[in-house]
């Protein structure tokens, strides 16, 4: 039987942009390198969050060394976590959404979803906030003269921190 036959075209055509589109649907090829690999790795550890951590085991007075092995540790669990996170979807080709569809349900699934975007979310906010943060000790150190508008605070920000928030 040919491959677009009236039956397969009427059959695709009553699915429900919700449940099958081209986003949804398998991936054919899956064509990650062990370069893909690693830096899908190296972007889960190289953040204003890691960045913080590591200077944090500094500052408790943590040797070199020790601040080595909790990163790499810390690192290690990180893709663990990730890799079977994804392992259902690397299996089946298919993205996350889908496969919660699996445990959850077609409406269901929103509940991971929002969970993850929320979470998302929070780990966006917790991000700009180390980096502006960052912007505003940097501003302080060429331009000293800004130092008046940290004095005042609001929501946890100085005037100079809202706006460099708002820069991020």
């Amino acid at each position: 039987m040919p491959e677009n036959t009236p039956l397969d075209h009427d059959a695709q055509a009553h699915y429900s942009p919700r449940l099958c589109n081209e986003d949804l649907a398998p991936t054919r090829v899956q064509t990650w390198s062990w370069y893909n690999i690693f830096s899908f790795w190296m972007s889960d550890v190289h953040s204003m969050g890691g960045y913080v951590v590591a200077a944090s085991f500094f500052t408790l007075g943590l040797a070199s060394w020790q601040v080595l092995l909790c990163l790499l540790a810390g690192i290690c669990i990180v893709q663990l976590c990730a890799n079977l996170v994804a392992k259902p979807s690397q299996i089946s080709g298919v993205p996350y959404a889908v496969v919660c569809r699996q445990a959850f349900g077609v409406f269901g699934a929103n509940i991971p979803a929002v969970i993850r975007g929320l979470i998302a979310f929070a780990w966006y906010g917790i991000q700009t906030y180390l980096a502006a943060n960052a912007l505003m000790l940097v501003l302080l150190k060429f331009y000293p003269s800004l130092t008046p508008l940290t004095q005042s605070h609001w929501i946890g920000l100085s005037a100079l921190g809202g706006i460099c928030f708002g820069v991020m």
